[in-house]
């Protein structure tokens, strides 16, 4: 696997950008954590193997995917209540996007170059970044947005790396990619959180009666407490007598 032209061969880029396809279709945290180290992973032997990048820079980025993942999926455990959050989208919606992309860079012959790479690995980090952004457009889950913006930190890191090889560069990216894991996993408790609000039914716990507007009893006037007692008097005065 140490051999540039395995990273440079068709199979493993479609194998690459497929598992970037596959996020979309399948739209399941128990397969985007799984596909997103195996991208991190190829794409960083990829910028070793053929840019001359320190694999420690490439063993640092996967680090910080994997601590991303696995905040995004203790988020995903704590979570206990039965309602799923709502999906925008259904399969064939997104099958129909994912077509309608792969058809426009073929018909429109989108020829992105980035500086001091190949057109093939440029076209592989233009389609993540794509990916990437189509599914921060269909989604408003913050877990389906995390996916989203991981998958983008993919190729900015690699581009990053390759373009301008400066230590600082890589550790700000790296806690930027841990700023928005641990920012994502905390909006996915508040999200669920106010679901399980917004769908508390209807009842006195829910709209309590204390406070509010009762029904208002008239007080009697003064005059009708002094004729009780005068009349309670003549009455004592008649059993005496």
């Amino acid at each position: 696997m140490s051999n540039p032209q395995f990273w440079t061969s068709s199979p493993v880029l479609i194998a690459l950008g497929g598992l970037a396809a596959i996020m979309i279709l399948a739209w399941d945290w128990r397969v985007s954590v799984p596909a997103l180290i195996l991208i991190q992973a190829g794409v960083g032997q990829m910028i070793v193997n053929l840019y001359g990048v320190p694999q420690t820079w490439a063993l640092l980025y996967l680090l910080v995917l994997l601590l991303s993942c696995a905040m995004l999926s203790l988020s995903v455990l704590q979570i206990r209540t039965k309602t799923p959050a709502p999906r925008l989208t259904n399969w064939f919606f997104r099958l129909t996007l994912l077509t309608l992309l792969v058809i426009g860079l073929a018909f429109l012959d989108v020829r992105v170059t980035i500086p001091n790479m190949s057109e093939t690995d440029s076209q592989l980090f233009v389609w993540l970044a794509l990916c990437a952004i189509l599914i921060l457009a269909i989604t408003d889950n913050p877990l389906d947005s995390a996916f989203g913006l991981l998958l983008w930190f993919i190729p900015v890191q690699a581009v990053a790396a390759v373009l301008l090889p400066v230590p600082p560069l890589v550790a700000v990216l790296g806690s930027l990619q841990l700023i928005v894991g641990l920012a994502c996993s905390y909006l996915i408790l508040i999200d669920v959180s106010a679901r399980i609000v917004r769908q508390r039914p209807i009842t006195d716990v829910t709209f309590p009666t204390q406070g509010l507007p009762g029904p208002t009893i008239q007080e009697a006037p003064a005059w009708t407490g002094l004729a009780t007692r005068f009349s309670s008097l003549i009455l004592a005065f008649k059993k005496r007598v």
